[in-house]
């Protein structure tokens, strides 16, 4: 039960990291009609932000249940 529970929300977190600069990389480039680097600058800039801002979500999905992650 704890790896389902694990993996359920480290799917989550992955989610919450990634889908906002693919989106925002595929509406600058196809609608805005950015240049490509332009696009690649903003979306790795984007993906570092919500990396940082990643750990303050994972520390509130695991702070319900201390014994999910064993470190």
């Amino acid at each position: 039960m704890k790896s389902a529970r694990l993996f359920a929300l480290s799917t989550l977190l992955a989610v919450i990291i990634t889908v906002p600069a693919i989106v925002l990389t595929l509406l600058l480039h196809y609608i805005i009609k950015l240049n490509i680097m332009t696009t690649m600058v903003i979306g790795i800039l984007v993906f570092i932000a919500t990396m940082g801002l990643g750990i303050r979500f994972s520390k509130r999905l695991i702070s319900g249940d201390k014994n999910t992650i064993d470190l």
